[in-house]
């Protein structure tokens, strides 16, 4: 038996400044940008004739978790305006002390804005740039706007 992995990231940073009006909670940026992954993550599916399914680090070790429902009412938006998508159910929730997978999430997701928030501040990011050179090649940073 052979299983070959093809093992992608997808990183989505949002400019709150750009994006936010006066009436935006936290809450409606952190949906967009959940509902432009969703959307990227479903072309992805699409194009190769396939269901996925999406898992999340969990909030908190509590399974009623108020972040955790969150995310749940915000996939179920998602899903309703998306009738035809290509994720088997809903989200689930792991720890990434558990889930290898979650771990490198939680990974590329820091180094990618550590070096983004150097740079923003005219830090010298030119090692740290160096060390995650190897893994940028195999991740999608969506930009909003």
């Amino acid at each position: 038996l052979m299983v070959e992995l093809d093992l992608r990231g997808y990183v989505v940073e949002v400019n709150k400044l750009d994006v936010a009006r006066g009436d935006m909670t936290d809450g409606d940026l952190y949906c967009i940008a959940l509902f432009r992954l969703l959307d990227e993550l479903n072309a992805v599916l699409e194009k190769c004739d396939k269901q996925g399914m999406v898992m999340f680090d969990s909030r908190s070790d509590h399974h009623s978790a108020v972040q955790d429902r969150r995310v749940i009412n915000a996939y179920l938006r998602w899903a309703t305006r998306h009738e035809a998508h290509r994720f088997v159910e809903r989200p689930w929730f792991g720890f990434s002390s558990f889930y290898p997978g979650l771990q490198l999430a939680d990974f590329v997701a820091y180094m990618m804005d550590t070096v983004r928030e150097a740079s923003a501040y005219g830090g010298e990011v030119a090692e740290l740039k160096q060390a995650i050179a190897g893994f940028t090649t195999r991740c999608t940073l969506i930009h909003i706007p």
